[in-house]
This record gives structure tokens, C-alpha cells and sequence, in this order.
């Protein structure tokens, strides 16, 4: 092999690795941008909670019941949420649904935060 071989040789792979840096930076800002959108998601998340509780509260039903309601919420809407990925894709809804049997709801709705005798401080 000659000296012009080895020099192409030499400047392919710097480019690959170039090519490869410049990979990974992309994947790296997308992976910043993924976590930061996740974190801005489950400040909304958690300031809706924190509102719901708040409201519930000073309508007279417990911190409890109220987290219990939200719990039994967010369980149903997940729920629709991998029924409607199943409707699409049967493959990838049951790639993504790592939920354990007792995390799925059984009833057709969810309870209401103010319709039982807990509920409205009466």
C-alpha cells in the first residue's frame, strides 16, 4: 500500500468519525430535548394534581379521596389511551403496555369526586 492509499485511507476515516461525532451530538440534544419536555410535562402533571386536591379539599372532600379519584383517572385515561394504540397497531400496543393486570381498570368509567356521601361536605 502506498503513501496516497494510507493518506485516502486516513482522511475516509476521519470523516466517519466526524460523521459519527456529529451522530451523537444530534442524539444527545434529542435525548435533552425528550427529558426536558418530560419534566416540563410532569410539572403540568403535578401542578393540575396539586389544583384538583386544592379545589376538593375546600369543597369538603378529603386530600385522600381526591387522590384516589385522580388515581382512578389517570388509570382509565391510560387505558384509552392503549386501547387506541391496540385499534392501530396490535404489535407496538403490546410493546408499550407495561402495565400489570391489576393496573387496568375494569369498570367502563371512574368514580366521581363529589357523588357519594363523602363527597361535597354535606
Amino acid at each position: 500500500m502506498n503513501d496516497t492509499d494510507l493518506a485516502a485511507r486516513l482522511e475516509e476515516m476521519e470523516r466517519r468519525i466526524a460523521h459519527l461525532q456529529a451522530a451523537e451530538q444530534h442524539r444527545s440534544a434529542l435525548e435533552k430535548r425528550k427529558i426536558s419536555w418530560g419534566m416540563r410535562e410532569s410539572a403540568k402533571l403535578l401542578a393540575l394534581r396539586s389544583l384538583v386536591q386544592e379545589l376538593a379539599v375546600r369543597a369538603g372532600v378529603s386530600q385522600e379521596r381526591a387522590d384516589a379519584t385522580f388515581q382512578e383517572r389517570v388509570r382509565y385515561y391510560l387505558d384509552c389511551l392503549h386501547q387506541m394504540s391496540e385499534s392501530r397497531d396490535k404489535g407496538t400496543a403490546a410493546h408499550i403496555d407495561d402495565r400489570h393486570p391489576g393496573e387496568v381498570p375494569a369498570d367502563e368509567g371512574f368514580p366521581a369526586l363529589f357523588d357519594d356521601e363523602e363527597g361535597a361536605g354535606e
